[in-house]
């Protein structure tokens, strides 16, 4: 039989989160050998099996820390709730975060520093695909699972991790449903494609020009951008101008996606736009004026409008903490990485079968591991032998006069629309 995680107490909603913005509990690895992130202590009698260490590898400083800072908060809200209802089966949890600094090097680096640690349990690996993909090798040689919340590049999948599940929706899953958006639910058929220089960007403009060409549209222009170092988009804003886009996808960090809009705004370039959650943060509104965001449309996988009770709980502990915000697509997937990893735990799994258990590949039990509950992405949960979860489709955000992200009540209509399945 099922065992199920034990209920969350309603209490807990009340608790103060203050630690969610800060350093909290969390603290470093235990390994000499490399310094503790900042604000991190290393906890006593780490190694007796009276806590489950979760590592959380997210950017912390530099351009992309508000990036990661949400990845914690959601990981942490996760934690809050369950050891207030008594842990997994009588133990509490532990967030270990690391600084990744949204480099693939650094990744690396913190990979190994949480496979040499023999008390951590699993990994939140990543907040995109690039840095997960420069620390694969290294959990998959450790036998370490990791969990990526935002990491959609298909390779990951594909090149048969074991130890390797990922919560959300892989690019041609996804980030095929902007273009759905363009064609199907706004009538668009010549398409643009604004992409950044990475294995996320490159990924979504495979699947872009996949899915128009299946839904019998064209990309007539496709420009792409060197994240984090572009300044001036005049020049792929003026090509795709001449190349006679009448709409256009964009797959961009939410700050190189602010100086773009400001700019395209400013050009007269303000034909309809359609991205992904990576563009849900205030940074980007600050940064491009909510005038120029009139046009744009965000698919979702995370809808933090929804009126399930497990996204509403989420929400008010998020708005406690962070009053007025929108919390990203990883953030959120961070608190049900940890909700999944609590499940799976308090049915029987361990840090050597825990992947294998939330894909349904392991001897050790005879039904199908379900999260029916518990994620903010969506109920009823199951994952393949590859670690993906199954297709579902995204919801729509746009940004109001007033510059705050507001829910459409819009679908994309996936008509058409090969899934990759």
């Amino acid at each position: 039989m099922k065992k199920v995680l034990v209920s969350i107490l309603a209490a807990a909603m009340t608790l103060s989160l203050a630690a969610c913005g800060g350093g909290g509990t969390s603290s470093a690895p235990n390994n000499p050998n490399t310094s503790n992130p900042v604000g991190s202590q290393q906890p006593s009698g780490s190694g007796s099996g009276e806590t489950i260490r979760i590592g959380i590898a997210a950017p912390l400083t530099g351009s992309s820390a508000a990036y990661g800072e949400l990845m914690v908060d959601g990981a942490k809200i996760a934690i809050e709730e369950i050891n207030a209802a008594g842990g997994v089966n009588g133990q509490m949890l532990e967030l270990v975060p690391l600084d990744d600094k949204n480099d693939p090097s650094e990744a690396a680096l913190v990979a190994q520093r949480f496979c040499d640690d023999d008390t951590i349990t699993a990994v939140i690996a990543h907040g995109g695909s690039t840095n997960t993909l420069a620390g694969a090798p290294i959990y998959e040689a450790a036998k370490m699972p990791f969990i990526g919340p935002s990491s959609n590049n298909p390779t990951l999948t594909e090149l048969g991790y074991e130890y390797f599940v990922r919560l959300g929706l892989r690019d041609d899953r996804c980030g095929n449903q902007v273009v759905a958006m363009l064609v199907n639910n706004l009538g668009i058929k010549k398409i643009g494609v604004i992409y950044a220089n990475n294995d996320y960007g490159v990924g979504n403009l495979e699947a872009a020009t996949a899915a128009a060409t299946t839904l019998g549209a064209e990309v007539v222009a496709s420009e792409t951008y060197n994240p984090g170092l572009e300044k001036d988009y005049s020049t792929i804003i003026n090509k795709l101008q001449k190349g006679g886009c009448e709409g256009v996808v964009i797959y961009a960090d939410h700050a190189d996606a602010g100086l773009y809009f400001q700019q395209a705004h400013a050009l007269g370039f303000d034909v309809p736009h359609v991205g992904q959650s990576a563009l849900t943060y205030s940074q980007m509104v600050d940064l491009a004026g909510a005038d120029a965001l009139q046009n744009l449309s965000i698919c979702v996988t995370f809808n933090p409008y929804s009126e399930r009770d497990t996204v509403t709980r989420f929400m008010d502990a998020f708005l406690a903490i962070r009053p007025g915000e929108v919390p990203s697509e990883p953030c959120a997937g961070s608190y049900d990485i940890v909700k999944i990893i609590a499940q799976a735990m308090s049915e029987g799994a361990t840090r050597d079968n825990l992947a294998q258990w939330i894909k349904n590949t392991t001897s050790d039990k005879d039904y199908v591991f379900t999260m029916e509950e518990g994620c903010t992405l969506r109920a009823n949960m199951t994952w393949d032998e590859k670690g993906d979860t199954e297709p579902f489709g995204c919801s729509v955000l746009q940004v109001s006069e007033e510059g705050k992200f507001v829910n459409t009540g819009i679908s994309v209509d996936l008509t058409g629309l090969d899934l990759g399945i």
